[in-house]
């Protein structure tokens, strides 16, 4: 039974305690707590904080992604061209193929355009223009090359 009492005794001496360091003292016109924790405007401001780091931290990331697919978009552009300046230049310089005119022709994503004209009777001009629209605007990518009648293309070696 003593110690029944003596359990009941610390026990109420801890809830005692607990209580009394709740309680605010005024020091100097202060009002101060006897335990450890944040003040609600502190906790407040690290959140403030923490959300405008992780918004910027989502804008790089959505910049970045923005940025690799128009790289990529690019890329495939230049590509369209080479392919485009291969197959004209490796044709002969009196085919069909190589008339002066405009011509162009729209894939799934470009339109190519490419213009060939008589600069002499042995010079042709060859203008490729291969353009990508999207909801902003478009991109506008060109290429131009001289073909010669005496000068044999690269390939054929």
């Amino acid at each position: 039974m003593k110690n029944d009492n003596r359990m009941i005794n610390i026990c109420l001496n801890r809830v005692k305690m607990s209580w009394e360091s709740r309680i605010v003292t005024q020091v100097e016109g202060e009002s101060r707590k006897k335990f450890p924790g944040f003040t609600v405007v502190e906790v407040l401001i690290s959140l403030m904080l923490i959300s405008f780091s992780l918004m910027s931290i989502s804008l790089f990331i959505i910049y970045g992604l923005d940025g690799f697919v128009k790289s990529g978009i690019k890329f495939k552009m230049t590509g369209e061209i080479e392919n485009r300046r291969n197959l004209l230049s490796g044709k002969a310089f009196d085919s069909i193929d190589l008339k002066s005119g405009i011509y162009s022709e729209e894939t799934s994503l470009f339109l190519v355009r490419w213009d060939i004209r008589d600069v002499s009777p042995t010079l042709k001009y060859i203008r490729i223009s291969v353009t990508y629209k999207y909801k902003t605007g478009t991109y506008d990518k060109q290429l131009f090359f001289y073909k010669s009648k005496f000068i044999e293309s690269m390939s054929s070696y």
